[in-house]
């Protein structure tokens, strides 16, 4: 389970989306945005709209999926708020598939070659 002071709370969306990401991940079932952070430790956020599913449940096992796959790598990023953006499709997965589709890893690494300036 994910530590309460490493998730994003509602407020803090709307307060870092005004901001312009550093970088912007895109991969088929989902998009991650990244915001810089002074806080020194990795945050997450996850952005469910009712298109990806009009049943709660269904949006809040993604959710869960999203936020367990984010705990078990958290230790391997760096300090900066991840906002996660999943599709559609990632409502028909099973939780197990979706946190192998979000492995993080080197795929979220913020290098100076691929950051929004």
């Amino acid at each position: 389970m994910l530590p309460r002071k490493s998730r994003l709370k509602v407020g803090d969306y709307f307060e870092i989306g005004a901001a312009k990401p550093i970088q912007i991940i895109k991969k088929p079932l989902f998009s991650v945005r990244v915001y810089r952070s002074s806080l020194g430790f990795p945050r997450c956020g996850a952005v469910i709209s009712k298109k990806l599913d009009s049943r709660a449940t269904v949006r809040n096992r993604v959710k869960r999926a999203i936020f367990d796959a984010f705990a078990s790598q958290v230790d391997k990023l760096q300090p900066a708020d991840y906002l996660f953006f999943p599709s559609a499709g990632m409502a028909k997965l099973t939780r197990s598939e979706i946190m192998e589709i979000i492995k993080i890893g080197n795929n979220y690494e913020l290098r100076e070659d691929n950051l929004i300036l």
